[in-house]
C-alpha cells in the first residue's frame, strides 16, 4: 500500500530562500537558487520565480513623429507583461530584478520622406541610446522602412529603464501601428 505524505512546502536545512512551495493545483514554484540532480520528462514542467517577460505593440491609429526631433515610440498595448513591469502609460519597462535582460524593437514609418533623410531607431537605457539601427533615404519620396535593434543589457532591479525612440531627419511619415508592425519586448536571461 502506498503512502501520500501531503505539504504545501518543502525546505532544506539552510534558509528560507530555499523553499519550494506548491498551491494545490499541481503549480510548484522553485527558487532560482536550487540545483537538481536527474533528469525531468517530456510530461513535466518547471515554474521559475522572478521570471520576466514583456512584448508590447501599437495599436489603434499610427503615431505622428516631428522631423528632426527624436521622439519615444508608444507602444500601448502589451500581449504579454509577465512581472508588470512594461507600462502602456509612459512606455517604459523597468524591471523589478537586476540581471541581464534580452531587448528587442522593431518599427516602421510609412510616408513621405525628404532627400537625404536619416531615419534610426534606439533602445534607450535611462533616456540614453545604447543600441541604434541607422538608415539613410537618398531621395525624396514615399517610402515603407522597417528597422529591428536588440542588445543584451545589465539592469538593476529598482531604478533602470528602457524604452525606444524614432528619429526622422525630413519629411512627416509617421510610425505605422499594428502588432506585426512596431513591436518592443524582453527578457530577463
Amino acid at each position: 500500500m502506498a503512502s501520500i505524505l501531503k505539504v504545501d512546502k518543502i525546505r532544506g536545512t539552510g534558509l528560507d530562500s530555499d523553499t519550494i512551495s506548491l498551491d494545490g493545483t499541481g503549480n510548484i514554484t522553485i527558487p532560482k537558487n536550487v540545483t537538481f540532480s536527474g533528469s525531468l520528462t517530456s510530461s513535466q514542467a518547471l515554474v521559475q520565480t522572478n521570471r520576466i517577460v514583456f512584448h508590447a505593440n501599437r495599436i489603434s491609429s499610427n503615431q505622428t513623429i516631428s522631423a528632426a526631433t527624436e521622439t519615444t515610440i508608444q507602444f500601448n498595448n502589451t500581449t504579454i507583461n509577465v512581472g508588470s513591469c512594461y507600462s502602456t502609460g509612459t512606455y517604459k519597462f523597468t524591471p523589478t530584478t537586476a540581471g541581464n535582460y534580452y531587448l528587442y524593437s522593431k518599427a516602421q514609418l510609412t510616408g513621405s520622406f525628404g532627400d537625404n533623410s536619416t531615419f534610426f531607431i534606439a533602445i534607450r537605457k535611462n533616456g540614453s541610446g545604447i543600441s541604434l539601427v541607422e538608415d539613410k533615404v537618398w531621395e525624396s519620396g514615399s517610402y515603407s522602412i522597417s528597422k529591428t535593434v536588440n542588445i543584451i543589457v545589465a539592469a538593476n532591479g529598482s531604478s533602470d529603464y528602457f524604452d525606444v525612440s524614432i528619429y526622422n531627419g525630413s519629411g512627416n511619415p509617421p510610425v505605422r501601428y499594428g502588432a506585426s508592425f512596431t513591436q518592443f519586448g524582453g527578457y530577463l536571461l
